[in-house]
């Protein structure tokens, strides 16, 4: 029987190991999910679910999925992605 992922308070120092893992956002009555894109020094940068653009987000209101299946996850959010229209595209 597979077991819920536990949560953990997530830090800047840690998020940086972490680009790409899930996250959740927790200071709503419904928690928010999405992926860590970048830190900097005093934000982790999140891309929610359904939004095309990462948000700047204080470390104290995430709180990493564990266990996090990383490149799973990041290729899943890269598939998400809208596509630009074709006249934007980059071809070679």
């Amino acid at each position: 029987m597979p077991t819920e992922p536990s949560l953990k308070p997530l830090t800047i120092e840690e998020a940086r190991g972490y680009t790409g893992a899930r996250v959740q956002y927790s200071t709503h009555d419904t928690p928010e999910f999405g992926f860590i894109v970048s830190t900097s020094a005093w934000f982790i940068f999140v891309r929610f679910d359904g939004d095309l653009h990462a948000k700047a987000v204080s470390p104290d209101c995430l709180e990493l999925l564990w266990p996090v299946e990383y490149e799973a996850s990041w290729h899943a959010a890269l598939e998400s992605q809208p596509s630009l229209p074709e006249h934007l595209q980059h071809t070679e």
